[in-house]
Parts: structure tokens; C-alpha cells; sequence
């Protein structure tokens, strides 16, 4: 069996290896969406039905980067792929954005990458105006969510599901937009 280019690294990543980038660049589509089914493969089970839809939404939604609203940042080290979020203004309609792929690998976890990612996916939400964020996730990503709610966004419903093939919680939080003045 192959392991994962990221697990394969023999020394712990540093932030001063990272190269930070945005927007569509070669090859970036399948290395987020390698990353997302490797991790939820490893943590719950997920197979082909979650690797397809992540691969079909965000080949649509990078097809829609060079409109306002809508940003990717991406993270990764001696090419290997670290780390991803991005912000879609358009999929939710009526002023709210859409955090998607928001992930960090394991390797990297605890350096304060996702912090960083999210840092700066919010502030082009609230340079962008928007009036609040949703963001969908899954029951037990406990590290993950400290970080939403450090960030201002509160658990709006929760609900079993099993369309990826695995029973498990799926959560949607909101962040609202603080009214201005």
C-alpha cells in the first residue's frame, strides 16, 4: 500500500517551509480533493460518494474564482499539499458565504496553519460584506471546532446522516456579520 506524500515527510513540517498561495494554480483541484477523501477515508470511513462530490463542486467552483466573492488559499510544502480553504459567495445566495474545503493535513496540524487559513477567509468575507458565513462539518472534529467558535460561528443544527456511506453527525454552523457603527 502507498502511503500519502505527507506522511512520508521524515521531518516535522515548519511554518517556515510553507508556501501560501491563492487563487487556481496547475494540479490544485485534485490535490485538495486528495487530501479531503485521504483524510475523511482515514477518520470515518467516507469513500467514493464524498471524494466525488468534493472533486465535481470544487471543479465548478474554481471555474468561478475570477468573479467577486469567491476566493481559494491553499497551503503546501515541497509541493506537497498542506492545507485549503476557500470562500463561495455565490452557492448560498442572499449575502451569506460559504466556507468550503476547509482542511488541514495531519502532518500539519498544531502550528497554527488552520488558524491562519481561516484568519484570512474571514477577513475577505468581511472585506466582501457579507452578512454572515455557514459552514458545513462533522460531529467530533473537536480541534476544529474551538476554532469556529473562537471565530464567532455557533452550531445551527445538527442532524444523522449517512450519504457518504458511514453513519455519522453532520453540523452547520453561522457566523453573522456584527452590525456596523
Amino acid at each position: 500500500m502507498m502511503s500519502s506524500a505527507v506522511e512520508s515527510q521524515s521531518q516535522p513540517i515548519r511554518r517556515n517551509q510553507l508556501t501560501f498561495g491563492q487563487g487556481y494554480s496547475p494540479g490544485i483541484i485534485g490535490q485538495i480533493v486528495t487530501l479531503h477523501a485521504k483524510t475523511y477515508s482515514d477518520w470515518a470511513g467516507f469513500g467514493s460518494a464524498f471524494e466525488t462530490k468534493v472533486a465535481t463542486e470544487l471543479a465548478q467552483f474554481t471555474s468561478r474564482l475570477d468573479r467577486t466573492g469567491n476566493a481559494l488559499w491553499h497551503v503546501s510544502s515541497d509541493d506537497h499539499m498542506l492545507g485549503s480553504i476557500a470562500i463561495d459567495g455565490e452557492d448560498l445566495g442572499g449575502g451569506r458565504a460559504h466556507l468550503r474545503w476547509f482542511i488541514v493535513a495531519p502532518a500539519a496540524r498544531g502550528i497554527g496553519l488552520g488558524r491562519q487559513l481561516l484568519d484570512e477567509a474571514l477577513d475577505f468575507v468581511d472585506d466582501q460584506g457579507f452578512q454572515a458565513t455557514q459552514l458545513w462539518t462533522l460531529k467530533g472534529l473537536e480541534n476544529a471546532r474551538s476554532v469556529y467558535e473562537r471565530t464567532g460561528f455557533k452550531l445551527k443544527s445538527e442532524y444523522e446522516g449517512d450519504q457518504w456511506g458511514t453513519r455519522i453527525v453532520e453540523q452547520t454552523f453561522i457566523r453573522e456579520q456584527p452590525p456596523l457603527g
